[in-house]
């Protein structure tokens, strides 16, 4: 899945797919444990995560960004996460949420009527 947005009159595409499993099990491997839990377990277990996803959030954006960009060095990619902070609001919330879409990704694809082979 990708997003578009717009810093300083120019266009950057964050990427968020299965390679940010990786970073985001890097940063809280504790984030894989909730597709078991229930939901008052997910509501305890949530808070820490997303603290340590908050703490990392320069990580998690400088592969998001890198994915389209791949020319971005980190230095550059922490510019623009600080600049799309001071033009947005509740950049931090929405990078988490578009990340974490990678894990409900799968379940949407499952609804999908396959086609019937007719041999």
């Amino acid at each position: 899945m990708e997003k578009k947005i717009e810093i300083g009159k120019k266009v950057y595409t964050l990427t968020a797919n299965r390679k940010i499993i990786k970073t985001i099990y890097e940063i809280c491997p504790e984030v894989l444990t909730l597709g078991d839990a229930s939901s008052k377990e997910i509501e305890k277990k949530s808070a820490p995560i997303a603290i340590d996803l908050f703490a990392n959030l320069d990580d998690l954006f400088f592969d998001m960004i890198r994915i389209a960009h791949p020319e971005i060095s980190r230095e550059k990619s922490n510019d623009i996460l600080d600049k799309f902070i001071e033009e947005y609001e509740d950049v931090p919330n929405k990078l988490l949420e578009f990340a974490m879409s990678v894990f409900t990704e799968g379940a949407q694809d499952k609804k999908v009527t396959k086609k019937k082979i007719d041999w």
